[in-house]
């Protein structure tokens, strides 16, 4: 038996939930804030690949213009003038997106309007780091051009692919700017860790803060994006070498952060500071001190990632904290300065010890939902 379907706005269900005494008018506002905040315009696996035809595009026009010689690459104003000119035409394109029901329509503007900002913003930064290149390191003026064109053009081009990947950039260049030998000075770990801090700080608002629109949600990935790349680095590379300077790095206040960010995401899930006191929170309020005394803080990162991504049903935060925590083990348990044979002790008594922590959530009925 066939049933038929009837498509209903959103409007038009908020006012038949308060019909039926389900939500008050009051509740209304949130109730479709929350709804739009992860109401997506494209699925991720189209968004996924407009972001690698469009990086393939580019590198053919950039290709082709260089063969032509439509752009002159040697002249600074013509590099910027022209990625300005692109940049143009992919907010008009992007806009036109916006009138096109089809799929195929929608999808070509969004491709082509996509390829043309990158084009521009590509041509921009290429002109005003050469320009700047008397002045200031080239990627300072990376950093700033990309700041530039993020700032310029995050709202003017609604395309939450684009706003994650110009975001992540200037993040990432940010980080390559304060750990440049020119930026080298005595301060620089307590800079590093501010700028960790600062990112810390605005991811969590980002993510928990329930007003927070939609539009910033590429932003805040853009963020944790960062952060575990900045993880991910100190992981691999524990020294920073400048010339006869070597600077050691130490994670100890990163690892504090992340400690009491993982302890307080625990306590905002349960909704109360007070339950981790209690029996079924004590244990795990006390195993994240232990973890974030002995433990990589990868490891906390990708917890927390988990722990909020799987609160506030964010698949790409949880599926990225999953990917993070085995990784940060492997990293942990490579860097141990322990013989092979004691590593592998030491992973089987983890292992037993998981299995065992399983058991007794297990035998006191704490895996079972609420």
């Amino acid at each position: 038996m066939q049933t038929e379907t009837q498509n209903i706005s959103m409007q038009e269900l908020l006012q038949e939930w308060q019909k039926a005494n389900l939500i008050s008018k009051a509740e209304s506002p949130a109730i479709a804030n929350a709804g739009l905040r992860y109401q997506n315009p494209l699925p991720l696996y189209l968004r996924i690949l407009i972001g690698i035809g469009a990086l393939f595009s580019v590198n053919f026009f950039m290709g082709f213009f260089y063969a032509a010689h439509i752009i002159d690459f040697n002249s600074t104003t013509a590099q910027m003038i022209w990625g300005l000119i692109f940049i143009g035409l992919a907010i008009l394109a992007g806009s036109r997106a916006k009138n096109r029901n089809g799929a195929v329509a929608h999808s070509f503007f969004i491709q082509t309007s996509f390829c043309a900002i990158w084009l521009g913003k590509l041509l921009f930064v290429m002109g005003f780091t050469h320009m700047f290149r008397q002045t200031i390191a080239w990627d300072q003026a990376v950093t700033l051009a990309l700041l530039l064109l993020t700032v310029a053009t995050y709202f003017l081009y609604p395309v939450s692919i684009d706003r994650f990947l110009s975001s992540l950039a200037t993040l990432l260049f940010l980080f390559m700017s304060l750990i440049d030998p020119v930026s080298y000075s005595g301060i620089l770990p307590w800079i590093l860790n501010l700028f960790f801090l600062l990112q810390l700080v605005l991811a969590t608002f980002l993510f928990l803060h329930p007003r927070v629109k939609k539009v910033y949600i590429p932003l805040a990935y853009a963020i944790i994006c960062s952060l575990a790349s900045i993880i991910i680095y100190f992981s691999l590379v524990s020294h920073l070498y400048y010339g006869v300077h070597t600077l050691n790095f130490n994670l100890f206040f990163i690892n504090i952060l992340l400690t009491i960010s993982l302890t307080a995401s625990m306590a905002w899930v349960v909704g109360d500071y007070k339950t981790l006191i209690k029996e079924p929170l004590r244990a795990i309020a006390l195993g994240i001190i232990l973890l974030g005394a002995i433990a990589q803080p990868g490891i906390l990162l990708g917890l927390c990632f988990m722990t909020v991504g799987y609160a506030r049903y964010e698949k790409a935060l949880l599926l990225l904290g999953m990917i993070l925590v085995p990784v940060f083990l492997f990293f942990y348990y490579y860097n141990l300065d322990l013989n092979f044979l004691t590593k592998s002790v030491t992973l089987i008594g983890s292992g037993m010890l998981f299995l065992a922590a399983r058991a007794y959530l297990s035998l006191q009925k704490l895996d079972q939902e609420a």
